[in-house]
């Protein structure tokens, strides 16, 4: 069986970890089944890329350019624009059986267009496609009516799936989460990781990992900070995944000082994923307080690392964090954020770090999900015949 896949998402020498988890994903399913991968790249990450190229997986890469409309007032015109580029290099997918897209904007709505006579197309959808750009008027008529055309929609949580029904999407869907790698995130000692990462072994210590960007609330977790010192006067906040430079920075420092906690608050650049486990080894907890959220995949990765977490109702989360596993909370409620994270703390009703690893890695591992795609993929395909 041979499969076509369209995913702007996909890392490139200037988005790193953009996607990353879409690569992974085809990682795992290029076990079972043959892939061909267009990816497009917007103009402002063409020059300096390689754009044809076979992973060490084994399956083929194309990087066509395509142009980006990324200003609101432009955005209607970025799925023509893909479709244009997809309609050009066609042929990569001339032998596949169907077609699997990664978001319904801009991707979703170009490949429907473009393939959906010729293939049944599979569209993912991850959260912002529905949560930010559906929820646009001028771009929802198209979203909403390239995913009736659709022949199956995968959900990454059941929050998405109940958003596009309401949306008035018909097509059949399945809930299917990210995966996460297993191998890398597992379970470790605390010890071992802050000696690694030369913090103070003693102190405990609640992460916050992820981008630093409004969505991802992470102004509540500073602003929960005085509330939980009480109880612990010599707990630190880590906040990992600035970019480098000082933007990101500047960013949290007005809201760190108002909230006159600047001694217990650290600022950390990214670090490669293959680093993040120690981070969440050299951690109590982990914080995830954002307002909307897909899926959640830092959240599934802290409990395989044995790490329990305190994340909002946002989407997602409720899908991983069960009893025992950490709390959720409601997203803009610093105080309640606090008291979640004290409780967590205390260990009341909260499983060991060996049961967290083994609950996340039972649900989340990339074969495992890898499985489940490749049997909507054979049902589809079978439908369609």
């Amino acid at each position: 069986m041979r499969i076509g896949i369209v995913s702007h998402l996909y890392p490139c020498k200037h988005e790193p970890i953009s996607g990353i988890y879409v690569k992974e994903e085809l990682e795992s399913i290029s076990g079972y089944v043959d892939l061909v991968v267009i990816a497009p790249l917007p103009n402002q990450h063409w020059f300096g890329e390689i754009h044809k190229f076979v992973e060490s997986y084994g399956y083929y890469v194309f990087r066509p350019f395509v142009v980006a409309f990324p200003r609101w007032f432009m955005q209607p015109y970025y799925p023509a624009s893909m479709a244009y580029t997809l309609k050009r290099h066609s042929n990569l997918f001339d032998g596949c059986s169907l077609i699997h897209v990664h978001t319904a904007f801009p991707d979703g709505v170009a490949a429907v267009n473009t393939f959906a006579k010729r293939f049944p197309v599979i569209v993912t959808v991850h959260g912002s496609d529905i949560n930010y750009f559906a929820m646009k008027p001028g771009l929802s008529n198209a979203i909403t009516g390239s995913l009736n055309r659709a022949s199956h929609i995968i959900c990454v949580s059941k929050a998405l799936e109940q958003k596009i029904k309401k949306l008035g999407v018909s097509t059949k869907t399945s809930v299917i989460p990210n995966g996460i790698d297993t191998k890398i995130f597992s379970g470790g000692s605390k010890e071992n990781a802050c000696r690694k990462l030369g913090l103070n072994m003693s102190r405990k210590r609640i992460l916050y990992a992820g981008n630093f960007v409004p969505v991802k609330g992470v102004e509540y977790c500073i602003k929960a900070l005085p509330k939980i010192l009480k109880e612990y006067p010599d707990i630190e906040l880590i906040l990992l995944g600035a970019k480098p430079g000082t933007k990101d920075k500047i960013r949290y420092l007005h809201v760190i000082n108002k909230a006159g906690v600047g001694d217990s608050v650290y600022i950390h650049d990214r670090v490669p994923k293959e680093q993040l486990p120690q981070w969440f080894h050299a951690s109590d907890i982990v914080v995830m307080p954002s307002l909307h959220e897909g899926f959640g995949l830092v959240a599934a990765e802290a409990l395989a690392c044995g790490r329990p977490v305190v994340a909002t109702r946002s989407g997602g989360p409720e899908d991983i964090i069960e009893d025992g596993l950490g709390l959720l909370v409601p997203p803009r409620d610093s105080s309640a954020l606090g008291d979640a994270v004290i409780r967590v703390l205390s260990g009341k009703n909260i499983s060991g770090p060996d049961k967290l690893s083994d609950s996340a890695r039972r649900r989340f591992s990339y074969d495992g999900i890898a499985q489940q795609i490749v049997k909507v993929y054979n049902n589809t395909i079978s439908k369609s015949n």
